[in-house]
């Protein structure tokens, strides 16, 4: 298989705590069904962060990128993604879903 080569343009930024005692359930539906959902609309997942300690900063953020801001508008506005979003949530606190120009650099 080849890899995905993009121009990202825009990125997605998803922050949160995974909640006690779901991290294996977590990593489970996110690996089997989020990211294929994402990568199916062309988002694409680039990093993923663990923050360690508690600096009263969200210890999970992940970072999608894309070329095209319609595809952002299409997938906020799908029912799928309220399904796909509250099933997140249902694993997480403190939640954030942010959308940035991409500049290729951590974002905070």
């Amino acid at each position: 298989m080849q890899p995905i080569r993009i121009y990202p343009q825009y990125a997605i930024i998803l922050t949160y705590d995974i909640k006690p005692g779901v991290h294996e359930h977590y990593f489970r539906w996110v690996t089997n069904d989020f990211l294929p959902a994402m990568q199916n609309r062309k988002l694409y997942m680039q990093h993923a962060w663990h923050v360690v300690g508690d600096n009263g900063q969200p210890e999970r953020q992940i970072e999608f990128i894309t070329e095209e801001l319609d595809i952002i508008k299409r997938l906020i506005k799908d029912p799928s993604w309220k399904h796909l979003e509250d099933r997140l949530q249902t694993f997480t606190q403190n939640y954030t879903f942010r959308v940035v120009k991409y500049n290729g650099s951590f974002k905070i």
